[in-house]
């Protein structure tokens, strides 16, 4: 071997460089053989001793390489030795020592090193280890070349991402080979070329992303996994020097190399970002250098690199807009001048989609000439490559439309991930149905081919997947429920502890919104561990999680008490839909928490002006009841609301804003409600029966006087066919009709036919409704009583006090007197005396008196001393009615009320509102006169009772009543009219002439006036006696 060494040292220097080659590689092979030393090896080492001992460096105190130097300190906190620090010559080198220079005029060194290193590339890529590579290029650091360098690192690399070989533990020693690598590798960047800077740079950073995934495992056999990232990733003043030699040179650099100089950065940055690590290097000298260099050589770049470029930019966190632009700008340039077919790849297009997302550039123009580019080649796309370009797309909010109101990018991409249905993986699946369903882009074919491939191969997907898959699919649900069946079944299967805190919700969400409550295991699991993590969920996880188990009625205390505590502690942090969603959960659920909406109010005031029109339709849903009232909060929401903005809600919408101001109790802003009714009468065919109800019962009870509203009503319910509703909502309807003074006879007539016959289906509430309508519309309907009399009387039992006085009041009110009726629920009656308000007490008075049904068992000393107790509570028209009752007690001779209270009823009865005399009253009164008659208009008599006309014939007192069409119930007379004769002419025993309007219409001449008036006052018959 040494003749061998001389003899290649005179070639070289004779330049015969095929006799040298042949040298060089007889020596390699000898040297990976063992079986002999090269004498260049050992003049390497005597040589190396030389210059030391000259006085290039001093290195006495090391100990000999290849013994473990105990004791002696190193740069990386992870090891234990940390006793002292290597002296170093370079206060800029953190590492304690460097490697001298090369020299490079020495052409007998260049020749040692090229045969050594030569070797030690051959046993480098026989190691079988990563003990044994750290021990092959620790024992030849001296003479390594930069290409080995990087071929060692990109071994380490290769071994790491290999389990097996990840798994080996490296001894003291190696660990401290490995630091020593890591110095001298430090040291020996300033004499490295660009190029060579470059690729070491990327296979460091793979080599620590590949002891990333195995540092960050719980697997205790990753040590030299944590050694190797904590040597490389913290390494800060390496990477500084690696992107200061970089910086400068960018331009010279192959294109490749630019890009991965920018991947090698951006997985550093990631990666410490990814792992809580604070970064102390500035890194936005590379990328604004490399910004300059692509603005001066675009062109050179491939869009792979264009894309991979700026996906490095965005994941190294890097704000450099111009960089973008650029890009953007040429790859659109190449778009026009190449033409689309023979311009990009599949995976390119997929990479540049993604890098701006990632980078939150969304520059729409790029998208559209991304999806121009993608039409032509879409064939060739795989299953990967549609799921990345979808997914991008639906993350840009991007959807380009080639055939406006035919066809979209991504009805295309919907045919061609069908036609690739069977390479779908788990996560292509996962994405391509939540990037549809995020862009609202109905797709049933798609979704239920995926869908059913998901069932089959529920177990391959992850946790992620899982939740992702379900919130996707509950956007556009299957026809068959099977697949959240069985994707219920694998979350149960499985359980949530791999699962994320966001991706809980988002199973809780997607089940929620579907209704799917059948698997009892499911949700208990969701509630269970939500309860273990509801101190740590955020703003929007409180909210939708909320929001889920209030949508399925499911109540948990210690969770919603946990929720309650951490919107409290961030109300701040909540955004107008959680404060809405929040709220209507909270109240859904019927939880009593005063702070929390007291909180929820006062913050949803102060962002008033943000909420949308559906987050305000929300928050009224929730504070619409009378537990926790905040009018200013409703006034805020009806201020704060626009026409236009209603437009942008649906009929539902408008139908929920309209029952909750209804249900609010409050009194509205007219013009706010007239604003919503104007939007609900602007859409015809748009609300369903039922809706048409709700709305009709809320403007009602809010005494809504417009009648333009109920005829669009009306209307609507004739057109859909009311036998689509059913009997309680029509009770409803036409309790809410009539409530308001809008009377369709056509409608009523319709809704009495279908509910003929199907009383028994109306609860009592319902049926006093009815009851209460059609007689205050003065309805004529003898067989719709006597259906409501008989379910009343079989039901009686379930009658609230209110029911009762209702029901009772419409019967006597039309003159529909059924003696059966009032005996049945006067035992009733009585037993929920202490339950009837004030008005309650009055009208079944009334009733009673009307109907002249005497129970004993009711109208006794408690019924008076109820009176009596709540004697202020009585309005005008409950004293009045109260004064008819004891006039009626008095015609019985039964015991009436106290004198006192029996004065003060009567005076409110006296003392009422005057009604104006009618015009027939008038003309009746003038013809009486011509008669010669005695008349005397407008007496008031002891009971109380004003007479239109008192006449005297031969003597005797007649009264004369005028009866107007308020007075009759069809023909009938009704109720009060019933009650005013029989009390005037039992009590003041003056009998009483009716002159019905009817008859007195049809008469034209003074004749016909006289031989009808005289006809009636001396037909016995026309007086009303008892």
């Amino acid at each position: 071997m040494e003749t061998m060494f001389e003899v290649a040292v005179q070639i070289s220097t004779a330049d015969n460089r095929t006799m040298m080659q042949q040298i060089c590689q007889c020596t390699r092979l000898e040297l990976a053989s063992g079986r002999l030393r090269s004498r260049a090896v050992r003049y390497s080492l005597t040589h190396q001793s030389e210059r030391d001992t000259s006085g290039d460096r001093d290195r006495s105190h090391q100990p000999p390489r290849g013994h473990l130097r105990r004791g002696l300190s190193t740069s990386s906190s992870s090891f234990p030795h940390r006793s002292s620090r290597i002296p170093s010559n370079d206060a800029r080198n953190p590492f304690g020592r460097t490697s001298p220079p090369m020299k490079e005029g020495d052409r007998r060194n260049r020749l040692r090193d090229t045969i050594t290193t030569s070797a030690l590339s051959a046993r480098l890529q026989k190691c079988k280890s990563i003990p044994a590579t750290i021990q092959v290029v620790h024992e030849n650091l001296e003479c390594i070349s930069p290409r080995e360098t990087i071929q060692f690192w990109g071994k380490l690399s290769v071994q790491l991402r290999n389990n097996h070989l990840s798994r080996q533990t490296l001894s003291d020693e190696q660990r401290f080979y490995l630091e020593e690598i890591m110095r001298f590798n430090y040291g020996q960047l300033r004499t490295y070329k660009p190029e060579e800077v470059a690729d070491i740079a990327q296979m460091l950073a793979r080599c620590a992303k590949n002891s990333g995934i195995r540092a960050f495992t719980k697997d205790p056999s990753a040590s030299q996994a944590v050694l190797l990232y904590n040597l490389i990733m913290k390494n800060e003043d390496l990477w500084a020097r690696i992107q200061q030699q970089s910086v400068g040179s960018l331009d010279s650099l192959p294109t490749k190399q630019v890009v991965g100089l920018a991947w090698a950065f951006g997985t550093v940055i990631s990666s410490r970002s990814r792992h809580s690590q604070r970064d102390t290097v500035d890194m936005s000298h590379f990328f604004r250098a490399a910004n300059m260099t692509f603005s001066r050589r675009g062109h050179e770049f491939t869009i792979k690199q264009m894309g991979n470029l700026a996906f490095q930019c965005a994941v190294a966190r890097q704000k450099i807009p111009g960089l973008y632009n650029s890009i953007s700008k040429e790859f659109s340039a190449r778009a026009v001048n190449e033409g689309r077919a023979n311009m990009a790849d599949p995976t390119s297009l997929c990479m540049l989609a993604n890098a701006y997302v990632k980078a939150g550039h969304l520059d729409k123009n790029l998208f559209q000439v991304i999806g121009d580019a993608a039409v032509p080649i879409l064939p060739t796309f795989d299953a990967r490559n549609i799921a990345n370009l979808v997914h991008s797309f639906a993350k840009a909010e991007v959807v380009p439309i080639y055939e406006p109101g035919k066809c979209t990018l991504f009805d295309m991409l919907a045919d061609s991930a069908l036609s690739k249905d069977h390479d779908m993986q788990p996560q292509n699946i996962a994405n391509i149905l939540w990037a549809f369903a995020k862009m609202k882009h109905p797709s049933p074919k798609l979704f239920e081919e995926l869908s059913t491939d998901a069932s089959r191969r529920m177990h391959d997907f992850s946790a992620q997947q899982l939740a992702t898959l379900a919130w996707s699919l509950s956007k556009y649900p299957p026809e068959s429920s099977e697949v959240f069946d069985v994707l219920a079944a694998e979350v149960v299967a499985r359980g949530l502890e791999k699962v994320s805190s966001q991706g809980l919700v988002m199973l809780a969400h997607a089940f929620a919104t579907i209704g799917h409550t059948q698997n009892e295991e499911f949700w208990s699991l969701i509630v269970d561990a939500a309860i273990s993590r509801a101190s740590n969920l955020w703003p929007i996880e409180c909210a939708q999680l909320s929001w889920s188990l209030a949508t399925v009625r499911r109540k948990s205390d210690e969770l919603m008490n946990g929720i309650e505590k951490q919107v409290l502690r961030r109300i701040d942090g909540y955004t107008p839909q959680g404060l809405a969603s929040v709220a209507w959960s909270f109240s859904t659920l019927g939880y009593d928490v005063p702070n929390l909406y007291d909180a929820l109010a006062k913050r949803s005031l102060q962002l008033m002006e943000d909420f949308s029109p559906t987050d305000k339709v929300l928050l009224v849903l929730a504070y619409s009841n009378h537990t926790h009232p905040h009018p200013n909060l409703l006034d805020a929401v009806a201020s704060n609301t626009a026409a236009y903005q209603l437009r942008e809600l649906s009929a539902l919408a408008l139908f929920n804003l309209s029952v909750s101001y209804g249900k609010s109790g409050l009194s509205p802003n007219d013009e706010w409600m007239d604003l919503l009714a104007r939007e609900i009468v602007r859409r015809p065919s748009s609300f369903s029966p039922k809706m048409i109800v709700g709305i009709a019962f809320a403007y009602s009870t809010m005494n809504y006087q417009k009648p333009r509203l109920f005829t669009f009503l009306a209307e609507q319910v004739k057109s859909q066919c009311q036998e689509s509703l059913e009997p309680k909502e029509l009770a409803s309807l036409v309790w809410s009709f009539v409530n308001i003074g809008f009377l369709d006879r056509g409608l009523l007539a319709e809704i009495a036919e279908v509910l003929n016959g199907k009383w028994s289906e109306l609860d009592t509430q319902s049926l006093a409704n009815v009851a209460w309508a059609y007689s205050k519309a003065q309805e004529d309907r003898p067989a719709l009583y006597k259906g409501i009399s008989a379910a009343a009387k079989a039901g009686r039992e379930g009658f609230t006090a209110q029911g009762v006085s209702n029901l009772l009041w419409a019967f006597s009110a039309a003159g529909e007197v059924d003696d059966d009726l009032f005996e049945f629920f006067a035992p009733v009656s009585t037993s929920l005396l202490d339950e009837f308000q004030p008005q309650g007490i009055a009208n079944l008075a009334w009733a009673y008196a009307v109907a002249n049904v005497d129970d004993g068992s009711l109208f006794n000393a408690d019924f008076i001393g109820s009176c009596t107790m709540n004697l202020r509570e009585f309005d005008a028209v409950g004293l009045c009615q109260l004064h008819l009752w004891n006039m009626w007690r008095h015609e019985a001779r039964r015991e009436g009320l106290p004198a006192g209270m029996a004065e003060t009823c009567k005076n409110a009865f006296v003392h009422q509102k005057k009604i104006r005399q009618s015009k027939l009253q008038n003309t009746v009164v003038g013809h009486l006169r011509n008669s010669g008659m005695d008349v005397i208009e407008e007496v008031q008599v002891e009971s109380g009772y004003l007479l239109d006309v008192l006449l005297t014939i031969n003597g005797k007192k007649i009264g004369v009543e005028i009866d107007g069409p308020f007075h009759f119930v069809g023909r009938r007379q009704n109720g009060a009219t019933i009650l005013k004769r029989r009390l005037v002419s039992n009590v003041d025993k003056i009998p009483i002439i009716s002159l019905p309007y009817w008859e007195l219409n049809g008469l034209d001449s003074d004749v016909e006036w006289a031989s009808y008036l005289n006809r009636v006052l001396e037909d016995k018959s026309s007086c009303t006696y008892n």
